[in-house]
Formats: structure tokens, C-alpha cells, sequence
């Protein structure tokens, strides 16, 4: 039996619905949460496979290399960092802060020492930014 996944994309001003077909053996997995990045690009967060890029003009997806070691999976929200190139990753296992240029990733988790900068707790749920330009990560346990 032969699975045909696809993610669907509705033009607005078009009033069309785009059809995108994704390998089974790339993405068999459930998609926890999308968004589309200030330079177009689609992020697709998933449980079990971790983190992908949609590229428009191949009409391809394409995963997210992180470094040896690192597997970022259970996906809840992406956000843009401090820099273009810089995007916060908030998982079950904690806070990705991944380079796409350079390709460096700090994992940030919960710590009981007080003297360290960490999370309350490893579950991150979502990433906000204010209009301030702060952003504020949310866990299980609160902010």
C-alpha cells in the first residue's frame, strides 16, 4: 500500500488552492507547526522528523541540518531571532537557537542552578515577540 502525503497552500488573491507533494520517506510524520519567515520561507515543525524548509520555486522540501548529535524533534514553534539568519526553535527537549549561515545550534535547557541562564522547563511552547523587539519564550511552566 503506497501513503501520498501533500501540504495544501491557498492563494488569497487568486482564490486557488496550490498542491504540494512531499516524500513519504522525507516527511512521514505529523506536522506540528508552520510558519512562513520576513523572507518567505516556509518553516514545517514535526514530531517525529524534525524541522523542514519549503522551497516555493522547486516546489520541494528540504530538512534543516543541524549539527552531529543534535535531533530536534516534538517541534512547537519557530521564531525569527535577533538576526535574519538566527531562528529560536521551542521543543520538547528545549530552546534550538540555530545560525542557518553558519550553522552553529545552542540548546538551552531547564538547569536548577541559580547562577545560570536557562528555562523552567525543557517544554517549550511558544516564542513571542513584542513590539519592543523582546522576545519571551513559554513552557509548560510558565515564561
Amino acid at each position: 500500500m503506497a501513503f501520498i502525503f501533500f501540504c495544501c497552500r491557498f492563494n488569497k488573491s487568486h482564490q486557488i488552492i496550490g498542491k504540494y507533494q512531499v516524500s513519504a520517506k522525507l516527511f512521514n510524520s505529523a506536522i506540528s507547526y508552520m510558519v512562513t519567515d520576513r523572507k518567505g520561507t516556509l518553516w514545517v515543525g514535526t514530531f517525529e522528523k524534525g524541522l523542514f524548509t519549503f522551497n516555493y520555486k522547486t516546489r520541494s522540501f528540504s530538512p534543516v541540518v543541524t549539527p552531529k548529535g543534535i535531533d530536534m524533534y516534538f517541534i512547537r514553534t519557530v521564531e525569527v531571532g535577533n538576526n535574519a539568519n538566527e531562528y529560536w526553535i521551542g521543543t520538547e527537549k528545549g530552546l534550538f537557537i540555530l545560525n542557518v549561515k553558519t550553522g552553529f545550534c545552542q540548546l538551552y535547557i531547564q538547569s536548577f542552578d541559580e547562577n545560570s541562564k536557562t528555562l523552567n522547563d525543557n517544554a517549550v511552547y511558544k516564542i513571542f515577540r513584542n513590539r519592543q523587539n523582546v522576545l519571551f519564550v513559554g513552557t509548560f511552566l510558565g515564561v
